[in-house]
C-alpha cells in the first residue's frame, strides 16, 4: 500500500503541474488579447490615427488603400466609450518550424460601449520570429450589432471569409 501511495502522489502532481500549466498558457492568450483590445478601443476613442496605424502589421499596411480615410471613418462608426471586455477568448494559433515561432490570435467579439454594442473580428498577429513585419493587425472587421444581418448579430461574426486586410466597416 505504501509504494502504491509514494507512486500515486507524484503522479497526480505531475498531472496537476500539467494541468495548471495549461491553464496558464490559455489564461496568459486571454490576458494578451483583453489587453491588445483595450489598446485598440483606446485608440478609437482617441482618434488617433497615427497611433491606430502602428498597431498594423507593417507588411499588410503597404497593402491597404487609404488607410488614414478608413481609419477616419472607424472612428466616425464607432460612438460611445469603451466598456472593458471581462473576457475576449481568442482562438490563438502558433507555429513553430525550423525554430522560427508565428503566433496569431483570431478574436470574434462583441465590443460593448457606452452608446452600442459592435460585433469585431480581427486577425493579429502577437508574434512572428520569421518576419517581423507580420506582427500586428492584419484585418479588422466591425459592425453594429443593431443594424446587423440577423445571422451576424446572433451568431459569431467572422467579417469575409477571405479577411482581406483592412479596415472594413458595417460588413
Amino acid at each position: 500500500m505504501k509504494r502504491k501511495t509514494i507512486i500515486l502522489i507524484p503522479l497526480l502532481m505531475l498531472i496537476a503541474g500539467v494541468l495548471l500549466m495549461t491553464s496558464c498558457i490559455r489564461d496568459d492568450d486571454e490576458s494578451i488579447a483583453k489587453d491588445k483590445m483595450e489598446q485598440l478601443m483606446a485608440t478609437i476613442e482617441n482618434k488617433d490615427s497615427v497611433a491606430l496605424r502602428s498597431l498594423f502589421s507593417d507588411n499588410k499596411l503597404v497593402n491597404i488603400e487609404n488607410f488614414g480615410i478608413k481609419a477616419d471613418a472607424l472612428f466616425s462608426y464607432v460612438q460611445g466609450n469603451y466598456v472593458p471586455l471581462v473576457g475576449v477568448g481568442p482562438a490563438a494559433f502558433a507555429q513553430k518550424e525550423n525554430g522560427k515561432v508565428s503566433k496569431y490570435f483570431l478574436i470574434n467579439s462583441d465590443i460593448t460601449t457606452t452608446d452600442k454594442t459592435y460585433k469585431i473580428a480581427i486577425i493579429w498577429y502577437i508574434t512572428d520570429t520569421a518576419d517581423t513585419g507580420n506582427e500586428g493587425i492584419w484585418s479588422l472587421y466591425i459592425i453594429d450589432k443593431d443594424t446587423a444581418p440577423q445571422e451576424q448579430a446572433l451568431l459569431t461574426y467572422w467579417g469575409h471569409d477571405d479577411y482581406i486586410p483592412g479596415i472594413h466597416i458595417g460588413n
